[in-house]
C-alpha cells in the first residue's frame, strides 16, 4: 500500500512548471491513481487534508485520467478544502466527469463557500451548482 501512495505523493509534491506537469507528469499520476487498491483509497481519503492546496489541485487534475469510481468520492471530499482554487478545480473536474448528484452527498454549502471566496473560475462552480437540486 505505502509504495503506491508514496510514489503518488512524490509525483504530486513538486512545484512543476505547468507545461511540464501537463506534458510529462500528470499522466504518471493518473496511472498511479488507477493502480490504487481499496486500502490505498481509504488511506488517501484520510490524508489529503494534511496536504498543501497545490498538491490537491494536481491530484484533481490527475483524476481526469482515472476511471476508478472512487475518484468521485475523493473529489467530493476535496470540496471540504478551504481554498477557493481547490474548490474551483474540483467543480471543473466533476463537470468534466459528468458528475451525477447523489442524495447522500451535500455539496451545496461547500460550493457556495467556494463561490463566495473565488476570485476566478467561478463559472465551473456555478455550473456545478446549477446541476444540484435546491
Amino acid at each position: 500500500m505505502e509504495d503506491k501512495l508514496e510514489k503518488l505523493n512524490q509525483v504530486l509534491t513538486p512545484d512543476y512548471n505547468s507545461d511540464f506537469w501537463s506534458d510529462q507528469v500528470k499522466s504518471e499520476a493518473g496511472i498511479l491513481l488507477d493502480t490504487l487498491q481499496e486500502d490505498d483509497w481509504t488511506h488517501l481519503l484520510n490524508t489529503w487534508q494534511s496536504k498543501p492546496a497545490a498538491w490537491c489541485i494536481r491530484l484533481v487534475e490527475a483524476s481526469l485520467l482515472s476511471e476508478k469510481p472512487r475518484i468521485i468520492r475523493l473529489l467530493v471530499a476535496l470540496l471540504k478544502r478551504p481554498e477557493a482554487q481547490v474548490g474551483a478545480a474540483v467543480a471543473a473536474m466533476l463537470l468534466e466527469k459528468d458528475y451525477q448528484w447523489s442524495p447522500e452527498e451535500s455539496l451545496l454549502s461547500d460550493l457556495e463557500r467556494h463561490l463566495t471566496l473565488a476570485s476566478q473560475n467561478k463559472d465551473s462552480i456555478q455550473r456545478l451548482m446549477s446541476r444540484l437540486p435546491a
